[in-house]
């Protein structure tokens, strides 16, 4: 009987650790950053990705509002499996209101 219930107990936990991304689903994600990137004319130290599922945007305080949108509409469109977090003009010192 404690055979059976051990057994269980490692079988339920085996799922409960989600396996690290290879190295090359971070690299997918990056080319395709990259690729709105370039689409948009923009540097690709644009995006900042941060993990597996996150990736942030940083923009300069001077860039194009045009740009800009190519970037959130690219990254829309993309469909990427990541949550976007966009850093604003607040995060820069001599930021004006």
């Amino acid at each position: 009987m404690k055979v059976v219930g051990l057994a269980a107990i490692v079988m339920a936990c085996a799922g409960c650790s989600k396996p690290a991304p290879s190295a090359s689903a971070l690299d997918d994600r990056q080319a395709a950053l990259n690729a709105i990137a370039d689409r948009c004319r923009m540097p690709r130290s644009s995006w900042k990705l941060i993990d597996e599922t996150r990736v942030a945007l940083d923009v300069a305080r001077n860039t194009d509002v045009a740009k800009s949108t190519c970037l959130l509409t690219e990254f829309n469109k993309s469909h990427l499996p990541l949550k976007l977090g966009f850093i604003g003009r607040e995060y820069y010192p001599d930021a004006h209101p």
